[in-house]
C-alpha cells in the first residue's frame, strides 16, 4: 500500500510539529550575498505554514560543506536534528526538495529506510508525495530523479576538475614529475631554496645514478644548510629520493 503524506486532520492538530533540514555542499554557498540557505529556509517555512505544521525557531538544522552523497548518519546537522526531534516526539522532517536530502540514489534509499525505522518521515516541500509514496511506480520515479541528481553532481565535479587542470596547465605550475600541480604544498624545488637543494644533490650524485648512502648524505647536508621539515628535522628518505630523481631525470 502506498504511503501517504500527513493527513489534513493531522496537519490541523496543534501537535503537528516538524523540523526542517537545510544543506549546501560547499561553504562558498553560504554567508553574505549567498542565497541557498535562505532560499531553502523560506521554502520549508512556507510549506509548513501552508500545511499547518509548526516549525519552532530551533527546529531548523543545516549541514554546510556536506556533500549530498554523504550518508545521513555521517552528517552532523542530521544527527543534531534527529536527537532534537526524538526528545520532542517530532516525526516529520521537511526539506526544500529531494536534492537537499541526497544526490545519490543509494544514499537516498538507505537514508529513507533509516528514518522510517526510527519513526520519522521525510517531506519534500517541492513535491510532498516524493518520499511518502512506496508504490512501485513512485519508487521508480524517486530513484530516477535521484539518479539524475547524482549524474548532475558528477557532471559538475568533472567539469570543475577539468577547468582547474586547464588553468593549472596554462599557469605552468607543475609537480616534481612534471604533471599539473593540483594544489597542496608548494614545490620547494621551485622556491628560493630550490637552488640550494639542487646544488647539494648534484654535489653528492655528480651526475651518476643514486647509490647506497647517497640519500643519507643528501639529507644530512641539506639539514646543515637549513633545509628541514616544518618541525625542524631532517627531510624524509622519500622526499630526498623524490628530489634526487627529479634532478637526475
Amino acid at each position: 500500500m502506498a504511503r501517504k503524506g500527513p493527513s489534513a486532520a493531522m496537519c490541523r492538530s496543534m501537535k503537528a510539529f516538524a523540523v526542517a533540514y537545510l544543506r549546501v555542499s560547499s561553504k562558498a554557498n553560504c554567508g553574505d550575498g549567498k542565497t541557498s540557505l535562505k532560499r531553502q529556509a523560506e521554502a520549508v517555512k512556507a510549506f509548513a505554514a501552508k500545511h499547518a505544521l509548526r516549525l519552532e525557531k530551533g527546529g531548523l538544522f543545516q549541514d554546510v560543506g556536506v556533500s549530498g552523497t554523504t550518508p545521513l548518519q555521517q552528517r552532523p546537522g542530521v544527527l543534531k536534528m534527529l536527537e532534537y526531534a526524538q526528545q520532542r516526539g517530532i516525526a516529520r522532517i521537511i526539506v526544500e526538495d529531494c536534492s537537499r536530502f541526497a544526490r545519490c540514489v543509494l544514499v537516498q534509499e538507505l537514508g529513507l529506510n533509516l528514518l522510517r525505522d526510527m519513526g520519522f518521515s521525510a517531506i519534500s516541500a517541492a513535491n510532498p508525495d516524493h518520499f511518502q509514496d512506496d508504490s512501485p511506480y513512485a519508487k521508480l520515479v524517486r530513484q530516477l530523479i535521484g539518479a539524475i541528481s547524482e549524474f548532475q553532481r558528477n557532471d559538475l565535479v568533472t567539469r570543475l576538475r577539468k577547468g582547474r587542470e586547464i588553468n593549472l596547465q596554462k599557469s605552468g605550475k607543475v609537480t616534481m614529475q612534471g604533471t599539473p600541480k593540483l594544489g597542496g604544498k608548494p614545490n620547494r624545488l621551485e622556491a628560493k631554496e630550490g637552488n640550494v637543494i639542487k646544488g647539494v644533490i648534484r654535489k653528492v650524485l655528480k651526475n651518476k645514478k643514486i647509490q647506497a648512502g647517497d640519500l643519507a648524505k643528501i639529507r644530512k647536508l641539506l639539514f646543515e644548510k637549513g633545509i628541514t621539515t616544518a618541525k625542524g628535522k631532517q627531510i624524509s628518505h622519500s622526499q630526498a629520493l623524490a628530489w634526487a630523481r627529479a634532478i637526475v631525470d
